[in-house]
């Protein structure tokens, strides 16, 4: 088994993992913050929750497919990563168009200066993390069409 391959599955088992208690947790925990604070209706979070808990199951049995190398499951987190890229430039666009006024809401309550430099930072910083998993996700769908992974699969 290639090395890739066993990267690749191990580090989408254990993202896949994270998500699904993240999920879980921010669910269950969100209405301990004040309804003003929840950027999303409760039935818009039930909708993103039961989504995101699909999408990440089916990453998770993808993933351990992937390393007992089963080509569906390469195709699998190929169309996965197409759509998580797609996704996270979705939630980009959607935080600097539409819901920058909720991050100005949190810090006019908490008595900063909203023309101050931090809510550049903290959505520059928001949007650079989205970054940073398009650029990991571009990386896994190079090794993912790869030939070597390729030529590992069972077909």
């Amino acid at each position: 088994m290639p090395k890739s391959v066993k990267v690749i599955g191990w580090l989408l088992i254990i993202a896949s993992v994270y998500s699904i208690l993240s999920s879980v947790f921010s669910f269950l925990f969100l209405d301990a913050l004040e309804p003003k604070y929840q950027m999303y209706s409760y039935s818009m979070r039930i909708f993103l929750t039961i989504y995101g808990l699909l999408f990440v199951a089916t990453a998770l049995v993808s993933s351990i497919q992937f390393l007992r190398l089963r080509n569906w499951a390469r195709r699998a987190l190929e169309a996965l990563s197409w759509l998580y890229i797609i996704q996270q430039v979705a939630r980009a666009i959607y935080m600097l168009l539409i819901h920058e006024s909720y991050f100005l809401e949190i810090m006019l309550d908490a008595g900063l200066d909203p023309s101050s430099i931090l809510k550049t930072v903290f959505i520059g910083l928001y949007v650079f993390v989205i970054g940073l998993g398009i650029v990991l996700a571009l990386i896994i769908l190079k090794h993912l069409g790869g030939d070597t992974i390729k030529n590992a699969m069972i077909h």
